[in-house]
């Protein structure tokens, strides 16, 4: 696994190889179009399904990784006031996003932080870009979709309170008879 900064702000970090490509392999090969599913909310109208976990026969395997993978990401993003924790089957949502599927330029609000990861896309393009500002032309940096990269992005305020907008969206459409697979693992506060 890589964990790498973007930027000297040290809250956003690109992932590579977080999962064995066994796992790898289970993922990209699960018929996600023919599992239950319901459309995320606030996400309905953009075109996304969250899949259920109790279908996905490797999800402990998935959350074992991560928890494996833990102190090493805790090392590379200074991130041990937050948890990957996972009690219910909540911690981490895969999200199979249908054509024509955009995201708008947003932030996270509060939300202590999150790891995205790609898996299925037809493009690389299909990737999370995240701006200085809530301004397309204002590229701070632009992932490329590839499986088992990703990132993870750190929000917590500095000891001011002050909270540094982290502005990012996906505004290339998911391209028509494709479908777009990602895992979004929600960080909690200790």
């Amino acid at each position: 696994m890589q964990i790498t900064p973007v930027d000297q702000d040290n809250n956003l970090f690109a992932v590579t190889d977080l999962v064995p490509q066994s796992l790898v392999d289970k993922i990209t090969q699960t018929p996600w179009l023919n599992l239950e599913h319901t459309l995320e909310d606030g996400h309905k109208k953009l075109r996304r399904r969250i899949n259920k976990d109790r279908q996905l026969p490797w999800i402990d395997e998935f959350h074992a990784c991560i928890d494996q993978a833990w102190e090493t990401i805790v090392t590379h993003t200074g991130c041990d006031h937050l948890e990957y924790f996972n009690l219910d089957g909540s911690a981490t949502g895969f999200w199979i996003d249908m054509p024509t599927y955009t995201c708008p330029i947003h932030t996270d609000g509060e939300l202590p932080g999150a790891i995205q990861m790609y898996w299925i896309g037809s493009s690389q393009d299909l990737g999370t870009t995240w701006y200085h500002y809530k301004d397309q032309n204002m590229i701070r940096h632009s992932f490329k979709f590839k499986p088992n990269t990703g990132y993870i992005m750190i929000n917590q305020p500095a000891s001011n309170g002050y909270r540094k907008l982290q502005w990012h969206g996906m505004l290339t459409p998911v391209p028509k008879d494709s479908f777009r697979v990602s895992s979004y693992s929600w960080l909690a506060n200790k």
